[in-house]
């Protein structure tokens, strides 16, 4: 009785984390802060379960590389390479095929999510000058360096 009751609290804190964090009217760290504050006091799970994923070397990694694409994008150095390509486009189709061959090859050498993150101005540029809708960018490039990134991590590593 006790372990099912934790459980439904422990889903109940994660379902209005998440519902919070989709409104929009609260931060999304402070929601997942305020979450794992709860779930800590409440003790659904220990306090080092709770923070165990933030230790980890994959997030460490991609929290680096989102730093890392904030600062390329606060350059404008994105926005000065995707300008060139971009000044004519007049449809989603049109900035996919111009984009998604340059996008692949760096997302076969990079991690995708910092590389889909810089994309972002960019579309929001497009959607604002051009009316074609971000989404029908961003989310073809996500998916397309998601399957270039999944490619490359299935090439086994050389043994020397």
């Amino acid at each position: 009785m006790y372990t099912s009751l934790m459980e439904i609290l422990a889903a109940t804190v994660v379902a209005a984390t998440l519902a919070v964090m989709a409104s929009g009217k609260v931060p999304a760290v402070l929601a997942l802060a305020t979450g794992l504050a709860v779930a800590g006091i409440l003790g659904p799970a220990p306090a080092s379960a709770l923070f165990a994923g933030l230790s980890n070397g994959g997030v460490i990694t991609v929290a680096s590389m989102l730093v890392i694409a904030k600062g390329v994008i606060k350059t404008g150095a994105i926005a000065r390479v995707t300008w060139r390509p971009l000044a004519t486009v007049t449809s989603a189709g049109q900035a996919l095929r111009r984009l998604i061959v340059p996008v692949g090859i760096a997302s076969a050498l990079m991690n995708t999510t910092p590389l889909v993150a810089m994309l972002v101005p960019a579309a929001r540029q497009l959607q604002q000058s051009k009316d074609v809708p971000a989404r029908e960018l961003l989310l073809p490039i996500a998916h397309a360096t998601t399957l270039v990134g999944s490619s490359r991590s299935s090439v086994p590593a050389p043994t020397w």
